[in-house]
């Protein structure tokens, strides 16, 4: 896998306050925090144990194909969860603020997907 173009497009992320890459099978952090404004590494685990419950839930309901991203809002920050498509267990994590445009982020985020594959 490539990192260092996932990596710039990342970071170029609008409103990003930090970003990760885990193997959330075994919780293995592929490229370290971008955006360091929050302390994402301390949110490794609980993140890769959040999504592997959720995709768990999701292939007991049988709806395999329906989960890509899962977005939480607060009231200043949108938290989003990606499930990269071209890989079983990379999960990209990110935190931008609220009013960032989730368009644009969600594009970004399928083009650091890709990047990993070498595109």
């Amino acid at each position: 896998m490539s990192f260092e173009y996932t990596t710039k497009i990342l970071k170029e992320i609008p409103g990003l306050y930090g970003a990760i890459v885990v193997n959330f099978e075994s919780k293995e952090l592929l490229i370290k925090p971008v955006g360091n404004l929050l302390p994402m590494n301390d949110i490794v685990e609980s993140t890769c144990d959040t999504v592997r419950y959720q995709k768990q839930t999701i292939m007991d309901l049988d709806c395999h194909d329906i989960v890509e991203n899962m977005i939480s809002l607060t009231a200043n920050h949108t938290i989003i969860h990606y499930l990269v498509p071209h890989f079983d267990n990379v999960l990209i994590f990110i935190v931008v603020r609220r009013n960032s445009p989730l368009p644009i982020v969600l594009r970004s985020l399928e083009q650091a997907g890709d990047a990993m594959r070498g595109f």
